[in-house]
């Protein structure tokens, strides 16, 4: 949990909003139109929902509620299952960068989880439940922590590249269109690196 209460507002926002656009495409183009096509169409919709509603509880209420690790679990498999869909699935230009991203997001997620564990309330370093003094104490968590929010901030940097050029396509600048799901993709990278620098 973001003990700062500006900060915690500041992190909610992106993460509803990202929140929100998901619920609206699944309605909007998958139930009325049936534009959604395909399992993996779906299943990025839905872990982009997932990770909203997990950021937000993160925030607020921290971890702590989840003893089992049921979330970090939930997000590792999904990780892997968009790695293996990149790696294995059709060459379709553009599909394997962003199962990539997506990949890169869910196991993000399982990071930011397993370090923000058993630690409700707090905000800035702490030792996480994954390993002990020694585990933190070779700097690797910390480590670990600045490649995600590297990568995040990568990522969010690739999406503004892309919902610019998504605004310059007169058809592509609906709120569910292209640049719409550029602009989704990347309040959800900033809102997460921005989150990851709490950890550190």
């Amino acid at each position: 949990m973001v003990d700062v209460l500006w900060l915690r507002w500041a992190l909610t926002v992106p993460f509803v909003a990202t929140g929100a656009h998901c619920l609206a495409r699944c309605w909007v183009e998958g139930v009325r139109r049936r534009a959604l096509r395909g399992a993996t169409a779906w299943l990025v919709e839905a872990a982009h929902l997932a990770m909203s509603a997990a950021m937000i509880a993160m925030v607020w209420v921290g971890t702590g509620w989840d003893r089992a690790g049921v979330q970090a679990a939930l997000f590792l498999l999904l990780g892997g299952g968009f790695a293996a869909r990149a790696a294995l699935g059709p060459a379709v230009r553009g599909t394997r960068s962003e199962l990539v991203h997506e990949a890169v997001m869910a196991g993000g997620m399982t990071w930011m989880l397993l370090r923000m564990a058993d630690h409700p309330g707090h905000h800035g370093p702490h030792q996480s439940h994954v390993g002990g003094g020694g585990w933190e104490s070779t700097g690797l968590p910390d480590a670990l922590t600045v490649v995600l929010l590297v990568s995040l901030a990568a990522a969010a940097a690739v999406w503004s590249i892309r919902l610019v050029a998504a605004l310059r396509v007169p058809h592509s600048r609906a709120l569910l269109g292209r640049a719409g799901v550029a602009g989704s993709h990347l309040l959800m990278s900033a809102g997460m690196a921005a989150a990851t620098l709490t950890l550190l």
